[in-house]
């Protein structure tokens, strides 16, 4: 018995640890309103707020509002930067969004990796958060990403970029960087196991 616990708590570290290290963003589920993040509200008629109305996890999210007469570019984003990093490390940037896009309404996060000079030394790309999004239920978008040799900071930003026709948005998002109660039941229960022998 005390052999299967071990191994079942081994299988439990093992998953986890097959991830990256979680990317250590501040008041990710909006909690505590915006603090933390920078907004940049370039679009008319553009609001990023953190509100009670749908959370998926706790008592708050992120609620982003664009209404926009026409013409592409960013229209509402976040922004936050993350020091301590360190290259050749894989983290986890997980994110967890609904909404409503209008014509041409796209939505991405993007993380750019920077060296202790502040100079760009990569990034990971634009991270579709738009494809199948459902107004109703949250989708999990994001991964696991490496940092290139040298990185110690990262800048997280999260955006609505608007198309030539006029489009109301709506995007949602909740949970930036944090565990899902899953993983985290389970670790604790492989914790526990691990102590108890």
């Amino acid at each position: 018995m005390k052999r299967a616990l071990v191994l079942g708590c081994v299988a439990v570290l093992f998953c986890a640890a097959a991830h990256g290290v979680l990317l250590p963003v501040a008041n990710g589920g909006f909690e505590s309103g915006t603090t933390d993040w920078t907004l940049n509200l370039l679009g008319a008629g553009s609001t990023m707020v953190s509100s009670a109305d749908s959370p998926l996890s706790g008592r708050f999210s992120g609620k982003f509002e664009t209404n926009w007469q026409g013409g592409g570019g960013v229209k509402a984003e976040i922004m936050q930067t993350v020091t301590g990093l360190t290259g050749g490390t894989a983290y986890d940037f997980d994110l967890w969004v609904k909404g409503t896009m209008g014509p041409g309404g796209v939505a991405w996060a993007e993380i750019k990796w920077f060296n202790a000079s502040s100079i760009q030394i990569g990034g990971t790309g634009l991270i579709n958060l738009f494809a199948g999004l459902s107004s109703s239920t949250y989708q999990q978008k994001g991964g696991t990403y490496t940092t290139p040799a040298g990185t110690a900071i990262g800048q997280v930003s999260i955006r609505l970029e608007g198309g030539a026709l006029a489009a109301y948005n709506i995007l949602d998002v909740d949970d930036v960087c944090i565990p899902e109660p899953t993983s985290l039941a389970l670790l604790g229960l492989g914790g526990l196991f691990l102590r108890r022998r």
